[in-house]
C-alpha cells in the first residue's frame, strides 16, 4: 500500500510444514537389536509459520531528502512428527521449537550449602540424591522435575531456543544535494545460549578465566557467582542448565555510509 505519496506499507505472512524428512526410525517403530541396522524412512516433520512487516517513509524539502524505514520479521517453528521415545511427556521435542535447547533448572538457592549435608557428608534425606557425581556444598542445586528423588538426564526440560524469531531492521538516509548519509540497523531478539565454552566451563590445571573470581566459598555464599572451584573436573556443575543459560539479543549499527555523487557530466568526461 502506498499512502500520501510518502508512505509505503507491506505485509507478508508464510505458513509451510516440511514433512517426510528422512530419519533412522531407532526408537518407535524397531527394537532396539536392529542397531546399527535402523532402516531409514521419510518421517520427521517440521512446521513453520511467520510475517513481516515493513513501513518506508520517503520526503523532499527543497535540496534535501529524508527515507527513513523499518522492517519486522517473525518466525516460529514447531516439530511436528519426530522418532522418539521418552519417559516423561515434558522430555518430548514434538510441539516445541525446532531449535529448543533441553537442560536442569537450577534451584532457587542455586548452590548446595553445609546445611545441605549430615555429618557424614552425605546429603540429608529430604533433598534429591544427583547421579552426576559427588557434590559438595558450592555445587550447583538442580530441581527434581519428576519427584523420583533423583537428578539425571530424566529432570531436564526445554529452557529456551537457540534461534531467533523475532528480527528488527530500521534504516535512514539523508540527503542534500550530493552528500549522502546512510545509516542501518538490525537486531534480533527471543534466543538464548549457553556459556559453555571453556572460558567458563573450568577444570583441573587449565588456565581459569576471571570469571571464577566470583567462585564461591563459605564467606561468599551469600554473593557468589560460580560454583565453587575443583582440581578435577566437576560434572555437576558444567552442564546445560538455566544457570549458564543466557539471552543473546542485540541491536547493533551495522552500517554508516556517507557517499559524495559525482555530476553525471563529469564522469561522462
Amino acid at each position: 500500500a502506498s499512502l500520501l505519496k510518502s508512505f509505503w506499507i507491506e505485509m507478508n505472512y508464510f505458513k509451510m510444514s516440511i514433512g517426510d524428512q528422512i530419519a533412522q526410525l531407532s526408537n518407535t517403530m524397531y527394537p532396539s537389536f536392529y542397531t546399527p541396522f535402523m532402516p531409514y524412512s521419510n518421517y520427521n516433520e517440521d512446521n513453520y509459520q511467520g510475517f513481516e512487516i515493513g513501513v518506508n517513509y520517503n520526503k523532499s524539502f527543497g535540496d534535501f531528502q529524508v527515507t527513513i524505514g523499518a522492517n519486522f520479521l517473525n518466525v516460529t517453528s514447531e516439530v511436528k512428527k519426530l522418532d522418539e521415545l521418552v519417559a516423561y511427556n515434558y522430555l518430548s521435542r514434538i510441539g516445541r521449537s525446532t531449535s529448543a535447547i533441553r537442560g536442569l533448572e537450577v534451584a532457587t538457592d542455586k548452590f548446595y550449602t553445609k546445611a545441605d549435608f549430615a555429618e557424614s557428608g552425605s546429603l540429608i534425606e529430604t533433598l534429591p540424591v544427583p547421579q552426576f557425581g559427588e557434590v559438595k556444598p558450592g555445587d550447583i542445586k538442580y530441581v527434581d522435575q519428576n519427584g523420583d528423588n533423583l537428578i539425571d538426564n530424566n529432570d531436564m526440560r526445554f529452557i529456551g531456543k537457540s534461534l531467533f524469531p523475532n528480527t528488527v531492521g530500521v534504516n535512514m538516509l539523508l540527503k542534500y544535494k550530493s552528500f549522502g548519509l546512510f545509516v542501518l540497523c538490525k537486531g534480533q531478539s527471543g534466543a538464548e545460549a549457553m556459556l559453555n565454552g571453556d572460558y567458563y566451563w573450568v577444570a583441573g590445571d587449565n588456565k581459569y578465566s576471571s570469571i571464577v573470581r566470583g567462585r564461591w566459598t563459605e564467606e561468599t555464599a551469600s554473593t557468589a557467582t560460580f560454583p565453587r572451584l575443583s582440581s578435577k573436573t566437576n560434572n555437576n556443575n558444567f552442564r546445560n542448565s538455566t544457570f549458564w543459560l543466557y539471552d543473546k539479543s542485540y541491536f547493533d549499527i551495522d552500517r554508516v555510509q556517507l557517499t559524495y555523487d559525482l555530476h553525471k557530466n563529469l564522469c561522462n568526461k
